[in-house]
C-alpha cells in the first residue's frame, strides 16, 4: 500500500511538471487593458518643479540619451508640454540582427509629467532558408508564444527578444525618471 501511494505521488508530480513546461510563457511585458497593447507608462509628481524646470531635464535627458536629438525629437511643443520621439534599439538576438523603433510620448506639466512607450514593433533580418529579409511583428503578436513552431528554436528566439525589449522599455523609464529627479545644473552669470 506504501508503495502504491508512492507510486501515485511521484507519477502526479510528473505530470504535473510536465504539464507546466507544456504551458506558453506568459508576455512580460504591461499590457493596456483597454486597448489590449503594449505599453510602457510612467505618471510622476515632482511638485517643486515647474512645467518650464520639467521641460528642461527632459530636453537634457534626450540629448544624453540618444546620438541626435535633434534626428529624433519629432514634436517639440515647449507651451503645450509635448515632446515626441521616434528612435530605434537595435540589438543581437542569437546572432540574428534585430531592433525596434522607439515611439515615446513625454506630456509635460507642472510639478508633473508623464512618458510613454507604444507601438512595440519587433524586426529581425530573417537569413533562414535562404530568405534574407527584414521580417516584422508587433510584439503583441508574438504571444502565445505556442503560435511559433519549435523547429529552427523560433519559441526561444521570440521569447528572448521579448525579454530584451522588455529590459529596454524599462531601463529607458528608469532612465527618464532618474533625469527627470534631478534639478538642471544652473550656469553662473557670466
Amino acid at each position: 500500500m506504501k508503495k502504491l501511494f508512492l507510486s501515485s505521488i511521484l507519477f502526479l508530480s510528473v505530470l504535473i511538471s510536465f504539464a507546466q513546461s507544456e504551458l506558453p510563457p506568459q508576455n512580460p511585458m504591461p499590457i493596456d487593458s483597454v486597448t489590449g497593447m503594449v505599453i510602457y507608462k510612467s505618471i510622476q509628481k515632482i511638485d517643486s518643479a515647474s512645467k518650464d524646470e520639467l521641460y528642461s531635464r527632459a530636453k537634457v535627458w534626450i540629448a544624453t540619451t540618444f546620438n541626435s536629438a535633434n534626428d529624433v525629437i519629432q514634436l517639440d511643443d515647449k507651451t503645450n508640454g509635448q515632446i515626441i520621439i521616434k528612435g530605434k534599439y537595435s540589438f543581437k538576438n542569437y546572432n540574428i540582427e534585430s531592433f525596434i523603433p522607439l515611439n515615446i510620448s513625454i506630456g509635460i506639466k507642472d510639478g508633473k509629467y508623464k512618458i510613454e512607450i507604444t507601438e512595440i514593433i519587433y524586426n529581425y533580418f530573417n537569413q533562414l532558408n535562404g530568405i534574407n529579409k527584414w521580417e516584422t511583428v508587433s510584439i503583441e503578436n508574438i504571444y502565445p508564444i505556442s503560435n511559433y513552431e519549435n523547429g529552427k528554436g523560433w519559441k526561444k528566439i521570440m521569447i528572448e527578444a521579448t525579454n530584451k525589449i522588455a529590459d529596454e522599455c524599462s531601463e529607458i523609464i528608469s532612465s527618464f525618471n532618474s533625469a527627470m529627479a534631478k534639478p538642471t545644473i544652473q550656469k553662473p552669470d557670466w
